[in-house]
């Protein structure tokens, strides 16, 4: 289940040699899900989608790496080969136009389907905790 905190945050990304800064008094959305190894052999998807005509920018980050740009409307990614046993931190940062818009960060998998939604705000952080047994 979802868990909301408030939070007034800045958020500072290095990715290669360009630091990207998203600062805001924006919410986080965190989520804990615990899935079976064995679902790893199927893929794990996180996907990002925004509303119509909604301008999203950030990045995808797993356990403090980058490991996909948000641009546009929407972006997936298979989390699969990025998890292994133990808990893995996801992290979706970023910024969307116009803040009047909603994006929904979703995680669809063979043993678990979690939604967050940010809007209002022009701002996305996301987190969610995936344990692996």
């Amino acid at each position: 289940m979802p868990v909301i905190a408030q939070s007034s945050s800045q958020t500072s990304i290095k990715t290669s040699s360009l630091t990207k800064q998203y600062s805001s008094s924006s919410q986080t959305q965190s989520s804990s899900i615990t899935i079976d190894a064995a679902s790893l052999q199927q893929p794990n998807w996180l996907h990002v989608r925004a509303t119509a005509n909604t301008r999203v920018e950030g990045q995808i980050i797993i356990d403090g790496i980058v490991v996909k740009e948000l641009e546009g409307d929407t972006t997936s990614v298979n989390l699969s080969p990025y998890l292994s046993r133990g808990k893995t931190k996801v992290e979706v940062l970023g910024s969307y136009t116009p803040k009047s818009s909603s994006v929904k960060v979703e995680f669809i998998g063979p043993d678990a389907t979690v939604v967050q939604q940010a809007s209002g705000n022009g701002f996305l952080k996301q987190i969610l905790s995936i344990s692996l047994n």
